[in-house]
């Protein structure tokens, strides 16, 4: 930043603000004046031999004023910048947060996937594969609560309001009634971390 750049700045923050610090700055100095008077006898004459008839006081308030902004000012630029920077600091600290978040919701819903799979081409039992559905749902749950909320939980285990498409049956399930219910209470929950995913971009 160049020199002439830096000093209009401070020029410019100056004269942004309020008159509220520059007057009680302003009123605490007159005070300390009286009570300099009052109480130290020896200031009366000095404080006497001043003249500050009518257009003097006029020009130190005013003087006073625009010294006391000039001086305040590099203060309201730094305290500006470290606003900036906090902010900027916690925007960051939330995006990687919410990437995080998305690469775990990934993670359980190919998991999910992976499942959905199994139900359909592996010759072992439903309630084999039932067992470890159930272990993977206890998981994302958990997951959901710590990481989210819990009306998560409720709502990844509502297949309702989902497009048709999450919900049309395989047709290489066959008519085995419990490994087409354990597919499609799969297809529910991948569908929903879908959702999850993408309110967390």
């Amino acid at each position: 930043m160049g020199l002439i750049r830096f000093y209009s700045l401070i020029l410019r923050e100056a004269f942004r603000h309020s008159l509220d610090i520059a007057q009680a700055i302003i009123f605490v100095a007159l005070a300390v004046g009286g009570f300099i008077a009052a109480y130290i006898p020896a200031s009366k004459p000095m404080i006497a031999a001043i003249d500050l008839g009518g257009w003097k006081i006029v020009a130190i308030v005013f003087g006073s004023i625009i010294l006391i902004r000039l001086i305040l000012a590099p203060y309201w630029l730094w305290a500006a910048a470290e606003r900036q920077n906090t902010a900027d600091d916690k925007a960051e600290t939330d995006r990687r947060l919410k990437k995080d978040l998305r690469v775990r919701l990934a993670n359980f819903m190919d998991q999910g996937s992976l499942l959905m799979q199994r139900t359909i081409t592996s010759p072992d039992p439903v309630t084999t594969i039932s067992e470890e559905a159930n272990r993977w749902a206890e998981n994302a749950e958990r997951f959901l609560t710590e990481s989210l909320d819990d009306s998560y939980i409720s709502r990844f285990r509502d297949g309702s309001n989902l497009p048709m498409s999450s919900l049309f049956i395989d047709p290489q399930l066959g008519d085995e009634r419990e490994r087409r219910s354990l597919w499609t209470g799969l297809r529910v929950r991948v569908a929903r971390l879908q959702e999850f995913i993408k309110e967390q971009s």
